[in-house]
């Protein structure tokens, strides 16, 4: 299935919930040890991880948004 549905199940949404989840966790978990760290390579290399969990999360957050209405 290339687009979401106008209406999703609940063991979707469930899933879904989950995923958004484990990457906002891991990305204000980056963001805080890149706070805490005095190494500048390992402070963005966290910082880079960080924005990357908090990209995925804007993308379900999109998808959720989007619904039906995607036409591709």
């Amino acid at each position: 299935m290339n687009k979401v549905p106008n209406m999703i199940s609940t063991k979707d949404l469930s899933y879904l919930s989950d995923i958004f989840e484990w990457h906002f966790v891991a990305s204000k978990k980056c963001m805080h040890y890149a706070s805490e760290t005095t190494d500048e390579e390992i402070k963005q290399t966290l910082e880079k991880i960080a924005n990357m969990h908090a990209n995925y999360c804007q993308k379900i957050v999109n998808l959720l948004n989007q619904g039906g209405q995607q036409n591709e």
